[in-house]
């Protein structure tokens, strides 16, 4: 099945970059602030033998910046969109990239230490999430953790940005209370907010890891710890 962001490939970071212009930064920002947050609350990543999924990997944005941040890992991208794999696979060749969908990935059980998908799930009807949850589930080791990164629709900044985003047009946001909910399923939740402070306000940043359980920053992420 043709992707529909086979459609988006040749101009998705520019229309990216178009939409998140209000907040003062470009993606490379927000992509590396989430790799920080991941090396806080998971730090054994960037020891040992780690394995890491970025499901939705779309063009290896994503997954480039994750393999400069924990050098030492295993990470390892997939996406529905042919068109997007193939520029990820020419432009990181140091990483694995694999063209699927969500419901069937090519991986064995308990593969991966870590599964993270960045702004995946909004594309996806809502009905059909838990097919994709569960198997994302499948594929974490034994005290794995899969994290959600998602937009925050209570924060009217983040409305605006995605009114403004092209690639986001067919798409719709859910909030985070929504996403832990069916999380629950699988393990125990945990919601974490960021982003709290556009550019202009930078120096109040030192603040946002004292705000992460307060529900307005830009974005959310919801991590998932099966089994416990």
């Amino acid at each position: 099945m043709k992707s529909e962001f086979d459609d988006y490939i040749e101009f998705y970071r520019q229309a990216q970059a178009h939409a998140i212009a209000i907040s003062g930064e470009g993606e490379d920002y927000f992509a590396r602030l989430r790799m920080e947050l991941l090396a806080r609350w998971f730090p054994n990543l960037g020891s040992g033998d780690a394995a890491i999924l970025d499901f939705g990997a779309s063009d290896g944005h994503m997954a480039g910046i994750a393999h400069a941040r924990f050098g030492r890992a295993r990470v390892v991208g997939v996406d529905p969109s042919a068109r997007s794999i193939e520029y990820a696979k020419r432009h990181h060749p140091e990483i694995e990239f694999f063209v699927t969908d969500g419901a069937q990935l090519p991986f064995n059980d308990a593969t991966f230490d870590l599964a993270y998908a960045v702004g995946v799930f909004h594309h996806i009807p809502f009905d059909a999430h838990d097919v994709a949850y569960r198997e994302i589930i499948r594929t974490l080791k034994p005290g794995g953790a899969f994290v959600l990164f998602e937009m925050n629709p209570w924060n009217p900044v983040t409305r605006l940005v995605f009114a403004r985003s092209a690639v986001d047009k067919h798409a719709t946001m859910f909030s985070s209370r929504r996403a832990a909910n069916r999380l629950r399923s699988y393990g125990t939740v945990d919601i974490r907010y960021y982003a709290y402070f556009p550019r202009i306000l930078k120096f109040l940043r030192p603040l946002e890891p004292y705000l992460e359980r307060v529900p307005l920053g830009a974005l959310y992420a919801v991590i998932t710890r099966p089994g416990r």
